[in-house]
């Protein structure tokens, strides 16, 4: 679902389930999904390289993970290591690029896949 910020900053949930936007010189996916809780894959599409900031929401609209990374442009693959094991649950990633906003969810299952 997609997670828009209201006024004075509390996240709220939509029925959207994904938009594409490739006019934002912005594009990417997230794997493995779902995952084992302590890292997943970005694999981003960018026109051009710049620093952006990658955040983890929880099913609460949480941030439980925030991080910079330095895009280079093309197509690459960037490891986002957690630190300690997420518990089992839907989670959201938002990577900011100067103007550019893209949102993937991820279904991340803790200790063990099922």
């Amino acid at each position: 679902r997609m997670v828009r910020f209201s006024p004075d900053g509390v996240p709220l949930l939509s029925n959207t389930c994904s938009v594409y936007h490739s006019s934002i010189g912005l594009s990417g996916n997230l794997y493995p999904n779902p995952c084992n809780g302590d890292r997943v894959f970005l694999q981003l599409q960018s026109d051009y390289a710049a620093r952006c900031q990658v955040e983890l929401y929880d099913e609460h609209g949480r941030v439980v993970f925030r991080n910079e990374l330095l895009l280079e442009s093309g197509l690459h693959s960037y490891p986002v290591v957690f630190g300690n094991l997420l518990p089992k649950g839907h989670y959201w990633v938002r990577v900011l690029q100067g103007n550019s906003v893209l949102w993937r969810r991820s279904l991340v299952a803790g200790n063990a896949i099922e």
